[in-house]
């Protein structure tokens, strides 16, 4: 009895706590006349006004830590779950955080007394730690329940449309897969013809017709170029942009027509992002880890998803490297297993070939993740040291040999430098008064000192990035660093906002959704690319005939994306705390080869946050849109295999 009561205070008190972290306002609202009168008018002022909604949600609140205590074992309640606590924690400070970073581009909402500030945030934090905490408890005895549960081997028998679309599923998949997606794609395709294009692509296709003299980006002066007459850079993937190049030239030279050449790219981009979703769903269908069902889901979340749907005739550089990426999380599954599968591993060594040729970064992620794994796994670690090696070895092959040979310019330093110029940018504009002479003409070295103040955007390092000075020696910027940690040194919370203010919305769900491109803003990349490209006699545009098909799909793409469901699928937070789980969810159990398997998500999810902008373009997060669907399915495969061999 005395357990029972105590559980009902508990609950009680979670339920005011939680309840808090839903009404109070972290905002400063009221300023007294004296400072005691400025905390107290802040402290009740973050109490939301009563409202009809609250007479279902103080109730709704305790029933559901009631149903979600029901559902916990009493052996799970009793376990030292740091992980739970850990990552309970986590998100909750990015939630109280991430608020005050979206609506002031800083910590003062959370950080301070003088407003009342910190003890709100403190309410709140501790309201969001209770919610998550119990259902962090709930969804790891549920993934124990599902892993403990026998696997139903049996085929139902399904009626009508739907039963004849699963078994066509179970008897073909790829060839069912592939048509039904090829099938719901045509309309889009027809819409948004030729190919949507955006900045990357501007400079790519300007930058392989050589005739035109530019690398179509600031900084590619003639002085930097490695070979007289070869424009083309590091910078962007040098394989994506001869691929563009080479379908645009052959568009002209077959049909006269550098419109049906970039419709050639897009189809054949599109083409196999369909292919490489079908042969997954095919993959997993053979190896018994999805069912029809799960399957059909897959195929319906490949074409509705608005993020994937958009980019689908998107002229981007990330598309084709998450096909690879998709089929090294199947082959890098079955390898976990511990299945002797050749195909598997060589399949792999190719895929990660793919991913090389195809984004840049792909060597850090590519050798952070195995040489974690081998650290991790020990059963796949020679298969791990050899996939590091490989990596490293032929990345250095490939950029530091053969394109430089064939002078392809490597990209700007300025790509790793993104956090320092940041933080400086923002330490200059709030406390440009202290800087000396001899640190700001450290700095001017390096980067224009006298504007980056003003260009100083909290949420996009790209406006920094561009006052870089190409330049600089490397003594330079080693008495450039010299300079930052001295000033890191004297305001540290300017470092760490400035930081936190280039990333808080891959943790918070709640902020601005990725952006969608449209038809609208392709005109325009297509005007800029027509100025630079009118000397070849070429011209890109969208036919006249299909205007108002391309103008209705764009107001009508930006009014369904707001919808609940479609703006959840939108926020790139949703998917880092959905792989957040899954590793601590590892960590929870001691599965080694779950932990192995959340590498690489995880070190995509490191990569978004170098990444200049802060969440809003969808591209840096789409590898890790493509994989989740798949990553879900092995994950959970892989720890019901786990269970039963123990």
């Amino acid at each position: 009895m005395n357990g029972k009561k105590l559980f009902c205070r508990r609950t009680v008190i979670y339920t005011v706590l939680i309840f808090l972290a839903f009404t109070i306002s972290l905002d400063i609202r009221d300023t007294g006349n004296t400072a005691f009168e400025t905390f107290i008018l802040n402290l009740i002022g973050g109490f939301r006004k009563y409202t009809v909604a609250d007479l279902v949600l103080l109730p709704g609140i305790y029933l559901v830590l009631k149903w979600l205590d029901n559902k916990v074992p009493v052996e799970d309640k009793a376990r030292k779950t740091w992980s739970i606590r850990g990552l309970a924690a986590l998100f909750s400070f990015f939630m109280v955080f991430g608020y005050s970073f979206e609506k002031t581009n800083s910590w003062d909402l959370v950080i301070g007394i003088s407003h009342a500030e910190i003890f709100k945030a403190a309410v709140v934090y501790a309201g969001y730690y209770c919610l998550f905490r119990e259902c962090l408890r709930l969804a790891f005895t549920l993934a124990d329940r599902l892993a403990e549960k026998k696997a139903d081997i049996g085929v139902r028998k399904g009626t009508g449309l739907s039963g004849s679309y699963l078994r066509a599923l179970r008897s073909r998949p790829f060839l069912t897969v592939f048509v039904t997606l090829i099938i719901l794609y045509i309309p889009y395709s027809v819409v948004a013809y030729p190919g949507t294009l955006m900045g990357d692509g501007y400079t790519q296709i300007t930058q392989a017709f050589s005739e035109l003299k530019t690398g179509g980006i600031g900084y590619m002066t003639a002085e930097r170029l490695l070979k007289d007459g070869v424009y083309i850079n590091q910078h962007h993937p040098v394989v994506h942009t001869m691929l563009i190049h080479w379908c645009l030239v052959l568009g002209i030279k077959a049909f006269g027509d550098i419109n049906t050449g970039l419709f050639l790219y897009s189809v054949l981009q599109a083409l196999v992002f369909t292919a490489t979703v079908a042969l997954s769903i095919s993959m997993l269908l053979k190896r018994s880890v999805i069912n029809a069902k799960h399957a059909a889901i897959i195929v319906i979340y490949a074409f509705a998803h608005p993020v994937l749907h958009n980019y689908l005739m998107l002229v981007t550089k990330d598309i084709i490297y998450a096909c690879f990426l998709m089929i090294i999380m199947i082959c890098l599954f079955e390898l976990l297993l511990g299945k002797k599968n050749k195909t598997a591993s060589i399949s792999l060594a190719l895929c990660c070939l793919g991913m090389l040729l195809f984004r840049n970064d792909a060597r850090y992620i590519l050798s952070a993740s195995f040489i974690c794994i081998a650290l991790i796994y020990k059963p796949l670690r020679k298969k791990a040291i050899v996939f590091t090696a490989g990596t490293i070895v032929f990345s250095i092959l490939l950029f530091d040999v053969i394109f430089i040979s064939a002078g392809y310019t490597p990209g700007s330093r300025r790509e790793m430098l993104s956090v320092p110029l940041q933080q400086t940018a923002r330490y200059v504009r709030d406390y440009g008064d202290e800087v000396t002479g001899l640190e700001k003409k450290a700095i001017s070295e390096v980067v224009n000192y006298d504007i980056i103040a003003e260009k100083y955007d909290p949420n996009k390092s790209d406006n920094v990035k561009s006052q870089f000075i190409e330049s600089a020696t490397t003594k330079d910027l080693m008495d450039y660093f010299a300079v930052w940690g001295k000033m890191f040194l004297k305001h540290p919370g300017v470092y760490v906002q400035a930081t936190m203010n280039n990333y808080y919305r891959y943790f918070y769900p709640e902020s601005i959704k990725m952006g969608r491109w449209s038809s609208w803003w392709s005109e325009e990349i297509m005007k800029r690319t027509n100025d630079k490209i009118e000397a070849l006699g070429l011209k890109l545009k969208y036919p006249e005939s299909t205007r108002r098909l391309r103008d209705f799909s764009n107001r009508f793409f930006d009014q369904i994306q707001n919808s609940p469901v479609f703006s959840l699928l939108r926020s790139p937070g949703v998917y880092t705390w959905i792989y957040m789980v899954g590793l601590f969810y590892a960590i929870y159990t001691r599965r080694r080869q779950l932990l192995a398997y959340s590498i690489i998500p995880v070190f995509l999810i490191l990569i978004c946050l170098l990444a200049p902008v802060n969440g809003e373009y969808g591209r840096y997060s789409y590898p890790l849109i493509v994989i989740l669907p798949i990553y879900i399915a092995c994950y959970l495969a892989m720890n019901k295999h786990c269970v039963t061999k123990q």
